[in-house]
């Protein structure tokens, strides 16, 4: 009996770090996700941004081949 429980103590605990660990990777995921979405968001900004100044140029430059 002794080796059935000793056996079923580490399942058990094996079980319940498996589902620590996996809340854990959960948790950071989460974290990088959000942390991509808002950078993601920050790039498509400086993209806009950098078309406009691109667009500007392009105007000042065919004012200047006239």
């Amino acid at each position: 009996m002794s080796e059935w429980l000793k056996l079923a103590l580490t399942v058990g605990g094996f079980a319940i770090v498996t589902w620590s660990m996996v809340q854990q990777h959960e948790y950071r995921l989460d974290k990088i996700e959000d942390a991509m979405e808002t950078h993601l968001s920050k790039h498509e900004e400086q993209n806009t941004q950098i078309q406009k100044t691109l667009t500007q140029i392009q105007i000042e430059l065919s004012k200047l081949t006239r």
